[in-house]
């Protein structure tokens, strides 16, 4: 999408192997943890309705947690500088159900790995515990919050918290092609949770960026590098990379959850956004960011 035009949308291959199903152009797929940019958008929508501030401290909203969890502040989880384990690296399974106190005391396991802060570390327990504090702060269940703000009001009517029955995406490795089971959603939560179509997150990447989903002023704290306590500057602002693409200012993130990639990517000086979803994981390919950035070389010429 360029500005408000469609430049292309279209599907390609297979959506289901066994049956030969083809893929649509409006074919629904996990977006993993693009996710976390509706969460982040939505913390931004409390911001905006005063209900709280990014430097608030984590066990305001959340007092259950230990007390080493004391100087973390939503901003923290938010630029994935908190220094909290990931969850998933002490999960037995993907397809396991947890409930909320369940997975507080996973998160709460491990000690912090380094002073809020200090570094950056990529952790998926940020996301869940953002998602705990929309509920909290909300009054109302996170799905229920992205549909109320985003997903109706912006007319993304594809898009949704993932329902049974899940897609269910493919797995390559040197012997072949198999389907794969689809995570629990209780794992992935406000982390990796949301299904949607490529059209419908370019058209969210276009409410983000004018000022249609959180105010301009929100959307550009989301863009801004965070700056470590050391004074590094860390390319990751509130769910959103900032970077750039063969000199190309860019403005992504990607996604990868059981079976499937995601990539959803802004040039501003071109005003283009390109969203790429692949129903297929290999652990020795990056599928969407390869189309995504092969796209933007061919558009950005």
């Amino acid at each position: 999408m360029r500005g408000d035009t469609l430049l292309l949308t279209r599907g390609y291959g297979l959506m289901n192997v066994e049956t030969r199903e083809p893929v649509h152009h409006d074919s629904v797929y996990q977006i993993g943890s693009i996710t976390k940019q509706f969460t982040a958008a939505a913390i931004m929508k409390l911001v905006e309705q005063g209900k709280l501030q990014t430097n608030d401290r984590l066990r305001t909203y959340i007092p259950e947690l230990a007390t080493q969890f004391d100087p973390i502040t939503i901003e923290h989880l938010l630029t994935h500088t908190s220094g909290i384990f990931e969850y998933n690296n002490l999960l037995t399974t993907a397809w396991e159900s947890k409930s909320e106190s369940e997975m507080l005391s996973l998160i709460g396991s491990r000690n912090l790995l380094f002073a809020p802060g200090s570094h950056w570390s990529y952790s998926n327990s940020n996301y869940y515990l953002l998602g705990m504090i929309i509920e909290r702060m909300s009054g109302i269940p996170y799905p229920e919050f992205l549909n109320q703000n985003f997903f109706l009001p912006l007319g993304l009517t594809a898009t949704s918290y993932c329902r049974a029955p899940v897609p269910a995406g493919y797995y390559r490795d040197p012997t072949g092609v198999f389907p794969i089971q689809p995570a629990d959603m209780s794992l992935l939560f406000a982390a990796g949770a949301i299904c949607s179509t490529t059209e419908d997150l370019v058209r969210w990447n276009r409410a983000l960026t004018q000022g249609l989903s959180v105010a301009p002023a929100s959307y550009a704290r989301m863009t801004t590098p965070y700056a470590l306590s050391n004074g590094f500057i860390v390319g990751y602002g509130y769910a959103l990379i900032v970077d750039s693409l063969d000199g190309h200012r860019r403005v992504w993130h990607n996604g990868e959850v059981l079976g499937f990639e995601a990539q959803l990517a802004w040039y501003p000086d071109h005003d283009l956004a390109i969203a790429v979803l692949v129903n297929l994981t290999d652990l020795r390919r990056d599928f969407a960011s390869e189309v995504s950035d092969a796209v933007a070389r061919e558009l950005l010429k």
